[in-house]
């Protein structure tokens, strides 16, 4: 009986340990943001990273997060040829919006899990907010370099 209840222990802890810790997954093209843990009046960067980002010619998007737990400061660590800050809207608090187009209109290849920049926030809260892609103000749209829209997968992060 013992050993019963030892091997339910472990089945349990190895299951609560595997889904505190699973990944946000999907197929084709998508952007994912991080997730980190801060505390009130902490300044923080989540990246921004990329899957199968290949022949990519333009992309729009909103991000939404929470207004009462997070203050948006800037966007930094900008890698993507063609994207600056100007790329970057806020028309109102807990929106940004991002447009982008290749400057060279051929359609850019990236690794995955490239970083492609960093949203930053000061936590205002203490409650943890989700910061995720979203379809408003700016619509979503990514055109691949034959102006094909192709379908969008997003992993949303948590501060």
């Amino acid at each position: 009986m013992r050993k019963w209840f030892t091997c339910l222990f472990a089945g349990l802890w190895l299951f609560a340990v595997q889904s505190a810790t699973a990944q946000c997954s999907f197929t084709g093209f998508g952007l994912k943001i991080e997730n980190i843990t801060a505390t009130q009046g902490q300044q923080v960067c989540l990246d921004v990273s990329t899957q199968n980002f290949t022949n990519i010619l333009g992309m729009q998007y909103s991000i939404h997060y929470n207004q009462a737990a997070l203050t948006f400061n800037n966007v930094a660590s900008i890698t993507l040829p063609g994207l600056s800050a100007a790329s970057f809207g806020t028309p109102q608090p807990g929106r940004i919006t991002m447009t982008w187009n290749d400057p060279n209109v051929v359609g850019i290849n990236l690794p995955n899990g490239s970083v492609i920049y960093e949203l930053c926030f000061t936590v205002t809260g203490n409650t943890t907010s989700t910061v995720s892609f979203a379809n408003t103000p700016t619509s979503i749209e990514i055109l691949d370099n034959n102006l094909n829209e192709i379908p969008f997968n997003s992993c949303a992060g948590t501060v």
